[in-house]
């Protein structure tokens, strides 16, 4: 196994040019191999990616060995010839599953038992067996088997995971491999800095070919995953390749190059792909959006690969926007071309000395994302939207501008299947109280989104509310709409009563990827009470909102059921992690019953922490309204709090 398989040509810095030798070539790293994970990259043939230039493919070893079999695989003589690929092919052991996978599997530190989502049949993966089936099918680079943690395992199951990980590379070692394949072992710690030094320390001393980065880019912040991937690098051998498992964009590969990484996989580009964004020199471009309708360049005006040199913007537009095949097939290349070139101009980066200045260029146009475990999917601000469904306020300012944020239709923006807990405590004069919400986020599956939440709340002026609310939302075109169900427990001076009440909305923006946008919703349509059987609803609004991301302005009009206006013209400053903003509401009942407040807030994203904190002060009170009673205090002080996080 010790053999001079790789050799590092130059570093600038810790950015290493290096050269990888495999049974089916020999290729320069930094290296890019896209993901075939059932013998096949997604819309691409083959042909298509050896034209393109693609050196080394991911495949793996337990999605075949289920499907379509091993004996399928050896009657053809291994995976190169199944698939007609004549380049070189890395395939995983089947350790993410345990992560992927992991209510439908059970482990002990002799193996992992994987009940499969496709068919219910099992499979008891140990080493040896993993060995077996990566030895059948023949790849260039084989990887041990490991016990994949969840970065949101407490301490003692990452060193749990962490032991057997290594307990399984060294069966894995003495299992062995074919003569021509390369064993590489894969260092693991969850979130845990000791714990990846330790394994970085320990996994240095066998006789492995490489050595991979595993376990991160599953939802941390992008920060956490280059400061643990520098741990888990510090110990490994200069001579030996480092892979980081299931990183892929342009921003997260330049920062791990310049660590010294050297080979990447990830789903990013073609992901990307089948839902209309190219990635081009100038960042992404998403082609769904109308503004590219008539729009006659290529995907990339600095690209020569064939679909920029034959097709417009505007026809892979029409594609995508019919549904067809053809666009993702032709976007897909497209990003696979790119990310060719990319490593290319890297790679010649670090051997003329102009790495920093490559990194920066294009840290300039792509940002570091967090990373959603399945390679390039990101939540947009939905945190606010799923916790102020509830009425435990007048207003839903505290996070921003946009009142009718809390319009189900914005939960589709969600990409990520999430768990939300969050609070607010309000302090005033003479105004207390108090509310908790609990969310369990379910992203698009065929272009609908849902959420179920739970949200209870308790005032001094002896109501208490639980609210039990399920939304679904798809798009339609560039308009998102939404409705939900929901069901209020309400006890009001100590009488209980119950109704059913529905929400509806719709958001979108004027012409896409504009800065124009529009929401408007009706909320607590009451469909039944026990108290009254009357047809009644809360409130209906809309607004329009400015959005220069940065800085966003907002006007929204509120109508409620006391034939009471709420008119709040707002605007916010981002500067991430911090939001600023301010709102001065006007309620108007009659000319003798009106109400002008203003109120100012600030929030902190501390990814999986958000805390926020609004002031309210009303500089004329309205006292008749029983529904904004809480306005007959002067002031009013709010503290937010959610806290997220992957499933």
């Amino acid at each position: 196994m010790e053999n001079s398989t790789f050799e590092v040509l130059k570093e600038c810095g810790n950015a290493r040019l290096g050269r990888l030798k495999t049974a089916h070539g020999v290729y320069e790293t930094p290296i890019f191999m896209p993901v075939g994970t059932n013998a096949n990259v997604k819309l691409m043939s083959s042909e298509d990616l050896q034209e393109i230039g693609v050196g080394i493919l991911l495949g793996n070893s337990y999605h075949l060995a289920v499907r379509p079999g091993l004996e399928v695989i050896r009657a053809h003589g291994g995976l190169h010839e199944f698939m007609g690929w004549h380049g070189s092919i890395l395939t995983d052991s089947g350790g993410f599953q345990v992560f992927s996978l992991r209510k439908l599997i059970k482990i002990s530190d002799e193996g992992v038992l994987i009940t499969s989502p496709i068919d219910g049949s099992k499979i008891f993966l140990t080493p040896a067996y993993s060995m077996t089936i990566q030895k059948t099918l023949n790849s260039d680079i084989a990887m041990v088997l490991d016990h994949c943690p969840s970065p949101t395992d407490d301490y003692e199951e990452a060193l749990v995971a962490t032991r057997r990980t290594h307990k399984w590379a060294l069966e894995c070692l003495m299992e062995g491999v074919n003569d021509h394949q390369l064993l590489f072992a894969i260092v693991q710690g969850g979130m845990f800095e000791d714990l990846r030094l330790e394994s970085s320390k320990s996994l240095s001393q066998y006789p492995f070919d490489g050595f991979a980065i595993g376990g991160l880019s599953l939802g941390e912040e992008p920060e956490r995953t280059l400061h643990l991937s520098k741990i888990s690098i510090s110990y490994l051998p200069r001579q030996k390749p480092r892979y980081f498992m299931g990183g892929g964009s342009p921003a997260l590969i330049v920062k791990l190059v310049e660590l010294g990484v050297d080979m990447f996989d990830s789903v990013f580009p073609t992901r990307l792909a089948r839902h209309g964004t190219a990635l081009t020199w100038e960042g992404r471009l998403n082609v769904k959006a109308g503004r590219y309708k008539s729009d006659k360049n290529p995907l990339d005006t600095n690209c020569q690969c064939k679909v920029c040199s034959t097709y417009s913007r505007s026809y892979i537009h029409h594609l995508i926007d019919r549904g067809e095949t053809l666009g993702g097939i032709l976007i897909t290349y497209h990003n696979l071309y790119f990310m060719m070139r990319f490593m290319e101009q890297l790679r010649r980066s670090i051997f003329d000395g102009s790495f920093n200045f490559f990194k920066e260029e294009v840290l300039s146009v792509y940002e570091l994302e967090k990373n959603s475990g399945y390679h390039g999917n990101h939540v947009s601000g939905l945190k606010a939207d799923i916790f102020n469904f509830s009425e435990s306020g007048l207003y839903s300012s505290a996070v921003g501008p946009w009142a009718f944020r809390t319009n189900p239709a914005g939960i589709i923006e969600n990409e990520l299947r999430r768990v939300l807990l969050g609070g607010t405590f309000r302090l005033g004069e003479g105004a207390q109280a108090k509310s908790f919400s609990f969310a369990l986020v379910q992203p698009p599956q065929d272009s609908l989104a849902g959420v179920i939440s739970l949200s209870a709340d308790f005032t001094d002026f002896n109501v208490e509310r639980l609210s039990v609310l399920y939304v679904v939302a798809g798009q339609v075109g560039t308009t998102n709409l939404g409705g939900g169900i929901g069901l209020d427990r309400i006890v009001e001076n100590g009488t209980e009563s119950y109704s059913v009440f529905v929400d509806l909305g719709a958001q979108g923006k004027f012409v896409e990827d504009g800065y124009l946008g529009y929401s408007i919703a009706m909320k607590k349509l009451q469909l039944w009470s026990s108290q009254s059987p009357e047809l009644k609803i809360l409130s209906v609004g809309g607004g329009l909102k400015l959005d220069f991301e940065q800085m966003v302005f907002a006007f929204d009009i509120t109508y409620f059921n006391e034939e009471l206006w709420n008119l709040a013209p707002s605007a916010q400053l981002n500067v991430k992690p911090v939001s600023l903003y301010v709102t001065v509401p006007f309620l108007y009942k009659s000319l003798t019953e009106s109400s002008v407040s203003v109120e100012f807030g600030a929030s902190l994203d501390l990814g999986t922490l958000d805390l926020g904190f609004s002031v309210l002060y009303p500089f004329s009170t309205m006292n008749s309204s029983d529904l904004l009673k809480e306005l007959r205090y002067n002031w009013q002080v709010d503290f937010r709090w959610i806290l997220n996080g992957n499933i």
